[in-house]
């Protein structure tokens, strides 16, 4: 920009109505409103207003702060292996850790207060991101495991098969025999058969639907079936958002389907009566779940009627991490064999328990997990008030962090190699602790993701942007140069989400002016200087 101005009244009107405080148009906006960045920098003089969370960097995940050593150890292998972020790989271990002991364990928090270690965990991670491996590789040793029952299963029916046939064939000469026999020869034929009869019906049918750890694509109906048939207790590890569409309504004309996966997460009685296809009634129905799905799928997941009302929004624990798309070195490396070694032992050390024992197996604390447990439930409560809480537009989600974090740390006691005979000591709380603490922005921005309009999808974009270029000034030329092959950008978008930076404090536009000193048709954007303290 020069110091000469060939329009002097059109210059000193700039100064007047940038220093005006007026309520500045969209076009004003774009076109420029202050006359250079000195006078910029006095936009950024208040706190600026949030952004639906875009504002926030998300703290790095830490595996060795956030999870049990070892474990830590593992999802560190898995995303250096993948080259996926540890957090996409820490959710759907977990997901996985939970989907073993679905149905097999509760833990105690107090009083009369106990949980399942049940857990849905759901990561946002883009199509190529790898997301299938990650499911294929965290879920393995549950898939072996039903692949043996199921292999069980199959020599079961075969061996009942051949009983069937022979029981039938020695019914059918015994009734020969008894048609010629009399007296007490009838009578022993007669007891022969009435107990062979009985084996009969001991055997399994031929039609006896095989045994499932873990199950996909399912509507209401069946999902309340396969649990009837699998002791309660089933998990979902997928690569696919389909899940949200299913809990939407995509098999029942658009209605939502809550009641089966809530009552699934509390283990809560529930009876579902069809006309077609009769009873199906479960006392303790068990769901834990691992989705790696689309970011979009994930924060649409906020807009489906009724998702937070009725409490489904409240049991995630979500991840939206960085994607690594751009940025890997496609490495090719292998994983281990003493990391798939390990994560075997354990996940099959947790399916040895039988589910459904009696007595069930309760976890228990010491007094220093008690305390840090209680430590958080006391931290979150202010921030539940409706009025002035931080956690006031997702207390649903909030209120359930601290039972999310009792269950966690029973997974976490288990995934090192503990039991009932041990309780859940300080470091594992605290490591659950940890982790529940670092979701809490991942959670706020599905939460205000409802109350984003359409036309700021590049609100963030755009931001990121800012974090990692530092640009001292850009223009909405820079913005297309460098993302116009991303799928939310269109010049309209572009405009729509600067427009909202500007209004919200997190940039401020100056007019720019070409080497002859006239004004351009569009203008400058200085960022606020807290998007360039971080490193590149």
């Amino acid at each position: 920009m020069t110091d000469q101005y060939t329009d002097e009244a059109g210059r000193i009107f700039d100064e007047a109505w940038a220093a005006g405080g007026h309520d500045h148009t969209d076009d004003q906006i774009l076109a420029g409103v202050y006359v250079n960045e000195d006078q910029a920098a006095g936009h950024f003089t208040g706190p600026a207003e949030p952004l639906a969370g875009a504002e926030i960097e998300p703290r790095p995940f830490d595996a060795r702060e956030l999870l049990p050593a070892r474990l830590a150890e593992y999802v560190r292998a898995v995303a250096e292996h993948l080259e996926v972020p540890n957090e996409a790989a820490a959710f759907m271990a977990i997901g996985a850790l939970s989907s073993a002991a679905v149905g097999r364990y509760r833990i105690e928090g107090g009083g009369s207060w106990t949980q399942p270690l049940i857990l849905w965990m759901t990561v946002g991670m883009l199509p190529g991101e790898r997301k299938s491996e990650l499911v294929r590789i965290t879920s393995a040793p549950l898939r072996l495991a039903e692949q043996g029952r199921i292999a069980q299963h199959r020599q079961a029916l075969a061996e009942a098969e051949e009983k069937r046939e022979a029981l039938e064939g020695a019914i059918k000469a015994a009734r020969q025999k008894l048609s010629k026999a009399t007296g007490d020869d009838a009578l022993t034929i007669d007891a022969e058969i009435t107990k062979m009869k009985e084996q009969l019906d001991e055997l399994p049918d031929k039609d006896t639907p095989f045994p499932r750890l873990l199950v996909e694509d399912l509507t209401e109906a069946a999902l309340s079936q396969r649990l009837m048939e699998n002791d309660e207790a089933l998990g979902i590890l997928t690569a696919e958002g389909g899940l949200f569409g299913n809990v939407a309504g995509r098999y029942s004309d658009g209605l939502p389907n809550w009641d089966i996966y809530l009552k699934s997460y509390d283990e809560e009685y529930i009876a579902i009566d069809r006309i077609s296809r009769g009873t199906v009634v479960l006392s303790h129905p068990a769901l834990a779940m691992g989705v790696a799905a689309q970011p979009g799928v994930i924060l649409d997941a906020a807009r489906i009627p009724g998702a937070k009302d009725r409490g489904f929004l409240g049991r995630w624990f979500y991840a939206l991490p960085k994607s690594t798309l751009g940025h890997r070195k496609n490495l090719r490396t292998k994983l281990a064999p003493e990391q798939h070694e390990w994560w075997s032992q354990t996940v099959q050390r947790v399916l040895d328990t039988p589910p459904r024992s009696s007595p069930v197996p309760y976890l228990a604390l010491t007094p220093e997990a008690d305390k840090l447990l209680q430590g958080l439930l006391d931290g979150i409560e202010p921030h539940l008030d409706a009025l002035t809480g931080r956690f006031a537009h997702m207390s649903d989600w909030a209120s359930k962090l601290a039972g999310k974090t009792l269950r966690l740390a029973g997974l976490f006691h288990l995934a090192q190699g503990y039991g009932t005979a041990r309780k859940v000591d300080e470091a594992t709380m605290t490591s659950a602790v940890a982790f529940s603490l670092w979701t809490i922005h991942h959670a706020e921005r599905v939460y205000q993701n409802w109350k984003r309009s359409e036309d700021e999808v590049g609100v963030e974009p755009i931001l990121t942007w800012i974090r990692r270029k530092r640009p001292a000034t850009f223009t909405a030329g820079d913005l297309k140069t460098s993302l116009r092959n991303a799928g939310w950008y269109s010049p309209e978008a572009r405009d729509a989400a600067l427009i909202r930076l500007h209004r919200n404090g997190w940039i401020a536009s100056t007019i720019q002016y070409d080497r002859a000193g006239k004004r351009r048709s569009t203008g400058t954007f200085v960022p606020r200087p807290e998007l360039l303290a971080g490193a590149k």
